[in-house]
């Protein structure tokens, strides 16, 4: 029996021993941020073998990419260290001082956690003004816009919104553009009108030729009077910037970025139903 103790007390040992040499921590990209910036956080283990990953809540925060998921080995004289790594880009939703939970995953049999991390969202930060500043190179020449029929309509009478995506595209390359946050439509009774693709179309923004494409329809119907006002659109755009440098083989070097588009907001003032004079189409 006491043989028994000393192999299960000896099994115990081992264990946690092996459990001291993982390492599975969390890093972030920055500990404050602007509240329209994003955030790169990687969860990463030492050790091969661990499974089962499983991510915290990223509360106050929205996913705008992830999880990617990558290996690296390296040897340096003779030891040979691995590393995994979880990796996601987020970005807040409130300003805060906010500490995102620990992340978990399996390794040999047992559950282990990263740590915690702090970050604090401040007000949103204006886009440095460099003409050489990718992000303000793709922020001068990808524009989203929403274009309103009628801004003065009455109670009960429709109106159309169009949400155009427009880029310079002799500045920028939009590799990708997705919807990551709706307009808010309160006061009107609203319809989605499914829009079959992208096509693109010449047209001009601020003087300057653009091309464009439709990316979202909407027809609003006011049911009460009054100043309305629609939220933002938002969308999250993968973009190259040329660096202004060619590869060996003579192809424009692309600095790759990923940026946010807004529509901004839109007033609407709805008038009240005339009851006199009314308008001979209404």
């Amino acid at each position: 029996m006491k043989g028994k103790y000393i192999y299960i007390l000896f099994l115990l040992l081992f264990s946690q021993g092996v459990l001291a040499q993982v390492t599975f921590k969390t890093t972030v990209s920055k500990t404050e941020l602007g509240l329209n910036e994003r955030l790169r956080i990687e969860f990463s283990i030492n050790k091969q073998g661990a499974d089962d990953f499983t991510p915290p809540d990223f509360n106050n925060f929205k996913v705008l990419a992830g999880p990617s998921q990558s290996t690296s080995f390296s040897s340096i004289n003779g030891r040979t260290t691995y590393k995994l790594t979880y990796t996601y880009i987020i970005q807040p939703t409130v300003k805060g001082t906010f500490t995102i939970p620990s992340a978990s995953i399996t390794y040999d049999g047992q559950r282990i956690k990263t740590n915690t991390v702090r970050v604090a969202v401040v007000d949103a930060i204006d886009i440095p003004e460099d003409p050489d500043d990718p992000r303000f190179l793709a922020s001068q020449n990808i524009h989203l816009v929403a274009e309103i029929s009628n801004s003065n309509p009455y109670v009960g009478e429709s109106v159309s919104v169009i949400y155009k995506l427009y880029v310079n595209i002799n500045k920028v390359n939009v590799r990708n553009a997705r919807e990551s946050e709706s307009p808010s439509f309160s006061g009107f009774w609203n319809q989605n009108i499914e829009v079959k693709g992208w096509e693109s179309k010449n047209g001009t923004y601020g003087g300057i030729p653009h091309k464009y494409a439709i990316v979202k329809k909407m027809v609003l119907i006011p049911h009460k009077a009054g100043k309305m006002t629609i939220d933002p659109m938002e969308m999250d755009i993968s973009a190259g910037v040329p660096m202004g440098r060619r590869d060996f083989f003579g192809n424009m070097l692309m600095n790759d970025i990923n940026f946010t588009s807004t529509s901004g907001k839109k007033i609407i003032n709805v008038k009240e139903l005339p009851y006199q004079n009314k308008p001979a189409n209404f």
